[in-house]
Protein backbone atom coordinates (compact mmCIF):
# COMPACT_ATOMS: atom_id res chain seq x y z
CA UNK A 1 0.00 0.00 0.00
CA UNK A 2 2.33 2.49 -1.25
CA UNK A 3 0.02 5.40 -1.56
CA UNK A 4 -0.38 5.78 2.48
CA UNK A 5 3.05 4.97 3.89
CA UNK A 6 2.90 7.77 6.73
CA UNK A 7 -0.76 8.76 6.64
CA UNK A 8 -3.57 8.17 8.64
CA UNK A 9 -6.31 10.02 7.95
CA UNK A 10 -7.03 11.03 4.30
CA UNK A 11 -10.12 13.12 2.40
CA UNK A 12 -8.36 13.19 -0.80
CA UNK A 13 -11.64 11.30 -2.51
CA UNK A 14 -9.47 10.00 -5.30
CA UNK A 15 -6.84 8.31 -2.22
CA UNK A 16 -9.50 6.98 -0.65
CA UNK A 17 -11.27 5.06 -4.09
CA UNK A 18 -8.02 3.70 -4.58
CA UNK A 19 -7.17 2.53 -1.34
CA UNK A 20 -10.36 1.20 -0.96
CA UNK A 21 -9.83 -1.01 -4.38
CA UNK A 22 -7.11 -2.85 -2.07
CA UNK A 23 -9.18 -3.56 1.70
CA UNK A 24 -11.79 -5.98 2.62
CA UNK A 25 -15.30 -4.85 3.67
CA UNK A 26 -16.08 -6.03 7.21
CA UNK A 27 -18.71 -4.62 7.96
CA UNK A 28 -20.90 -1.46 6.53
CA UNK A 29 -23.60 0.54 9.29
CA UNK A 30 -25.05 3.70 8.32
CA UNK A 31 -22.73 6.31 7.25
CA UNK A 32 -19.36 3.63 8.06
CA UNK A 33 -17.37 0.95 6.63
CA UNK A 34 -14.92 -0.80 8.43
CA UNK A 35 -12.21 -2.41 6.29
CA UNK A 36 -9.14 -4.34 6.96
CA UNK A 37 -5.99 -4.36 4.73
CA UNK A 38 -3.63 -6.76 3.71
CA UNK A 39 -1.24 -6.37 7.01
CA UNK A 40 -4.31 -6.70 9.34
CA UNK A 41 -4.69 -2.92 10.10
CA UNK A 42 -8.56 -1.51 10.34
CA UNK A 43 -9.59 1.37 8.02
CA UNK A 44 -12.83 3.11 8.83
CA UNK A 45 -14.68 5.47 6.51
CA UNK A 46 -17.28 7.89 7.79
CA UNK A 47 -19.18 11.03 6.26
CA UNK A 48 -18.54 13.94 8.32
CA UNK A 49 -21.15 15.83 7.07
CA UNK A 50 -23.85 14.02 7.41
CA UNK A 51 -26.42 16.79 6.79
CA UNK A 52 -25.51 16.88 2.89
CA UNK A 53 -27.47 15.21 0.68
CA UNK A 54 -25.02 11.84 0.32
CA UNK A 55 -23.34 12.43 3.58
CA UNK A 56 -20.69 15.08 1.43
CA UNK A 57 -16.95 13.66 0.98
CA UNK A 58 -16.06 10.57 2.79
CA UNK A 59 -13.02 10.57 5.37
CA UNK A 60 -11.19 7.54 5.34
CA UNK A 61 -8.61 6.81 8.52
CA UNK A 62 -6.59 4.43 10.33
CA UNK A 63 -7.70 2.28 13.28
CA UNK A 64 -7.48 3.76 16.32
CA UNK A 65 -9.79 6.80 16.04
CA UNK A 66 -6.88 9.37 17.13
CA UNK A 67 -7.25 11.16 20.40
CA UNK A 68 -7.30 14.99 20.32
CA UNK A 69 -4.10 16.02 21.05
CA UNK A 70 -2.96 13.65 18.09
CA UNK A 71 -5.67 15.30 15.63
CA UNK A 72 -4.13 18.68 16.71
CA UNK A 73 -0.68 17.36 15.65
CA UNK A 74 -1.94 15.57 12.51
CA UNK A 75 -3.46 19.18 11.78
CA UNK A 76 -0.17 21.44 12.32
CA UNK A 77 2.31 18.85 11.40
CA UNK A 78 0.99 16.89 8.18
CA UNK A 79 2.96 16.72 5.16
CA UNK A 80 -0.44 15.82 3.29
CA UNK A 81 -2.75 18.81 2.99
CA UNK A 82 -6.00 16.22 2.68
CA UNK A 83 -4.75 15.22 6.18
CA UNK A 84 -4.70 18.36 7.65
CA UNK A 85 -8.06 18.86 6.35
CA UNK A 86 -9.74 15.80 7.63
CA UNK A 87 -7.90 16.22 11.20
CA UNK A 88 -9.43 20.10 11.36
CA UNK A 89 -12.79 19.01 9.36
CA UNK A 90 -13.64 16.08 10.89
CA UNK A 91 -12.26 16.25 14.29
CA UNK A 92 -15.57 16.52 15.99
CA UNK A 93 -17.31 13.96 14.17
CA UNK A 94 -14.06 11.43 14.56
CA UNK A 95 -13.99 12.06 18.67
CA UNK A 96 -17.80 10.91 18.71
CA UNK A 97 -17.76 7.58 16.52
CA UNK A 98 -18.23 4.75 18.61
CA UNK A 99 -18.78 1.03 17.35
Amino acid sequence: MTILKNQYIISDQTKIIELQSKLSLVKRENWTEIFIDSESNEWITFHPNTEYHGGGNKILYKSPIPTTENLIILAINSDYEDECEAAWKGSVKLLSLQF
